[in-house]
């Protein structure tokens, strides 16, 4: 698993270096196919940096982060890192929440494969299916409740308010799982 992280994470340096070189290119892009489709515009548009930062920079640094917290086997650190990652991703176009939610694709696979392997390593091999077994009933308790809990701050006060809501229990759920490790 650690590898696979390591390799996914690699493939983001890489993708977001080409994008930072896209970022600073002056000359016509290589993915430019017309006014309307062409990478460089993004690229180029005030959503590519934050706060002056590229964003591409900022990639580089959290892939970098993912990786080294894999290789070291850091599990509840590099959970905690991809929750906080998401957390921080904004939602302006449909081309963003398209990105948004491949971005929530990867991270549910990536999510889901640690918590097997932190479960993995916290109980006796003798255990594990037990262990499992738990993991996906609380799991599954705890989507059905939060789906709710949503839903209704959803329908009664605001989509705001319910994205809200769940981005501070996502951040509350990352600085406890990192405190716990």
């Amino acid at each position: 698993m650690k590898h696979l992280v390591a390799i996914l994470a690699l493939s983001g340096m890489v993708v977001s270096a080409l994008a930072l070189r896209e970022h600073y290119r002056t000359d016509t892009s290589p993915c430019s196919i017309n006014e309307r489709w062409d990478c460089g515009i993004v690229n180029h548009s005030p959503y590519a940096t934050l706060g002056g930062i590229p964003v591409a920079v900022i990639c580089i640094a959290g892939y970098c982060l993912l990786g080294v917290l894999a290789l070291r086997r850091a599990y509840r650190s590099l959970l905690a890192a991809v929750m906080a990652g998401l957390l921080v991703t904004g939602v302006h176009t449909v081309l963003w929440l398209a990105m948004v939610f491949s971005l929530g694709g990867i991270f549910v696979g990536v999510q889901e494969a640690l918590e097997d392997s932190l479960a993995a390593e916290l109980v006796p091999a003798a255990q594990h299916g037990m262990a499992f077994g738990t993991l996906a009933a609380v799991n599954a308790i705890g989507d059905f409740a939060s789906s709710v809990a949503i839903g209704l701050l959803w329908t009664s006060v605001s989509p705001s308010g319910a994205f809200a809501v769940g981005g501070i229990l996502f951040l509350a759920g990352a600085i406890l799982l990192r405190r716990l490790g």
